[in-house]
This record gives C-alpha cells, sequence and structure tokens, in this order.
C-alpha cells in the first residue's frame, strides 16, 4: 500500500483514561489488535488502521475527519460517550454496540475482510457452533395435576 492510499478499515476508540469503563475494555482491545494482526499475516489480509484518541485530544478526531472524510461518504466520527468503538469500512462509518470482548470486536470490525480474503470461519475470534439439521428431541415433563375447567353460571 504507497502512502497515498488508505487502509481498507480502519477501527478506532475515543476513550477517557479516567473512565472506568474504558479500562476495563483497554486490555481486551489489546488482545484484539494483536489477534486480527495475527490473522492478516496469516491469511495475507490487508491489516486495519488503529486509532485511538483519548478526550484530552479531542482534536485529532477533527483532525480524522478531515484525513477520512471521502472514505466516510460525507460522514464523522461523533463521541457521545467513553468509549466510543467505531469502525471505518465500505464509505460509512459504523458505530460498536456489542461486549467489550476481544472476540466480539474481532469478529464485528473484520467480519467483512475475513470474508472477503476467504479466512475460515473456524478461526474467526469466538467460539461458533456447527449446525446441523438434525432436530433436537426435547422430554416433556409430565405432572400428574387434575385438569379443572372454569365454567361460569
Amino acid at each position: 500500500m504507497s502512502k497515498s492510499e488508505k487502509p481498507e478499515v480502519v477501527v478506532g476508540k475515543v476513550y477517557a483514561k479516567w473512565c472506568g469503563h474504558c479500562q476495563m475494555l483497554a486490555p481486551e482491545w489489546d488482545n484484539m489488535k494483536v489477534s486480527v494482526n495475527k490473522k492478516c499475516e496469516k491469511y495475507k489480509c490487508e491489516k486495519p488502521k488503529y486509532v485511538e484518541i483519548e478526550d484530552s485530544e479531542l482534536s485529532k478526531l477533527e483532525d480524522f475527519n478531515k484525513e477520512y472524510e471521502k472514505e466516510m461518504g460525507g460522514s464523522k466520527v461523533e463521541s457521545s460517550g467513553y468509549p466510543t468503538i467505531f469502525k471505518v469500512y465500505g464509505g460509512k462509518v459504523e458505530y460498536y454496540g456489542g461486549e467489550r470482548n476481544a472476540d466480539k470486536m474481532e469478529n464485528w470490525f473484520m467480519n467483512e475482510v475475513y470474508k472477503k480474503n476467504s479466512v475460515p470461519t473456524t478461526v474467526l475470534g469466538g467460539k461458533r457452533q456447527k449446525r446441523t439439521n438434525k432436530k433436537r428431541k426435547y422430554k416433556r415433563k409430565t405432572t400428574n395435576k387434575r385438569k379443572t375447567t372454569n365454567k361460569r353460571k
């Protein structure tokens, strides 16, 4: 990728050092980045660009919005609370609202890229259950309760 080309995916977070939610997110965020980078190396995907903007440096968010204006289809990344987790992909900005664990964030950030690069679903983060066409049989509990009817007079 030359310097003039933008990365296919940009993943980012806007956070505050004093925010408890942000502090809890930090190790999961780091684990997610490591996992994504390893999978991208192995399956020859383009690594995403990671953007981390601290609340004391919100001018960097304005700079980011100016730099990626075309890639975001005229939208802007906005932060209405901490942490704000987002991705820029396919000409739009999307915000993450799921569980804050590495596997879930990775799947959300990289799903389209992994599919495009034929990364097997078995290596995607999280444990996936194998689907089968077999019907599950459930045993119905029986009770010895007497049936009664309510009749109105």
